[in-house]
């Protein structure tokens, strides 16, 4: 699991995800879920993947996703098996928020 809460007074813009899977066993996969939860909210799904044993998937996201001020943002991986590796990273602009003191940005 990967996971990232986004700073109070800023806004998250995701723009790659990388997801790489590692197995010794074959025939199996595994199902990748970007999920965010807004405060007081429930975390929805924004992206899912499945991917086979020792598979890669590479997001570059052409528009990318907002996320408002103290978003939860987490990778999830669930596999058809056992002993199955993952490792995800993702890339992440800020955007002060023009409600906060001192933002020289307006859109």
């Amino acid at each position: 699991m990967s996971m990232w809460t986004v700073p109070a007074g800023y806004t998250a813009y995701l723009t790659h995800l990388n997801i790489a899977t590692g197995t010794t066993n074959a025939n199996q996969y595994i199902v990748v879920r970007l999920v965010a939860r807004e405060p007081s909210g429930v975390f929805r799904t924004q992206l899912k993947q499945s991917i086979g044993s020792g598979g890669v998937a590479d997001f570059v996201i052409e528009y990318p996703l907002p996320f408002p001020e103290k978003t939860d943002i987490e990778v999830r991986a669930s596999s058809s098996g056992s002993n199955n590796l993952v490792s995800s990273d993702f890339s992440i602009i800020y955007i002060k928020n023009s409600s906060v003191p001192g933002n020289n940005y307006s859109p």
